[in-house]
């Protein structure tokens, strides 16, 4: 997802990368949600090693 990509890069905000994902509520393919999961893992991680609550 290039919106992650760019959220990493610091040229997109987290609230407008997450709003991204608003698309998959009609979303029936398994790539899409994959990608979206690899994203969310990782933005877990993020927030897990810098002292943050787990919050996903």
């Amino acid at each position: 997802m290039p919106t992650f990509s760019l959220r990493r890069a610091g040229e997109l905000s987290t609230t407008i990368a997450l709003s991204t994902l608003e698309y998959l509520e009609q979303e029936v393919d398994y790539v899409p949600w994959l990608a979206a999961r690899t994203q969310l893992d990782y933005l877990n991680n993020m927030l897990r090693q810098n002292g943050h609550v787990r919050v996903i």
